[in-house]
């Protein structure tokens, strides 16, 4: 399952399997929870700001291509 995400798209983040998309949102951190709460293996494709903190499972195998980032809310 892949997690991709594009500034100039909205919604900005998108989660999907075998090029078919399964969630979208504007929220980094939600499109990802999703993915990881769905998924035993999740690829990240792009950079990502995180709202909120990602809960992982034991087992859960994040794969990376680019950066995360966790910035404070103004």
């Amino acid at each position: 399952m892949k997690v991709g995400s594009n500034v100039k798209r909205k919604p900005r983040y998108w989660v999907e399997d075998d090029g078919k998309v399964l969630f979208e949102s504007d929220d980094a951190s939600e499109a990802i929870q999703w993915a990881i709460d769905h998924a035993g293996q999740i690829e990240l494709n792009g950079e990502f700001e995180l709202k909120e903190p990602i809960n992982v499972t034991t087992g859960t195998i994040i794969k990376g291509k680019r950066k995360l980032e966790r910035r404070e809310a103004v």
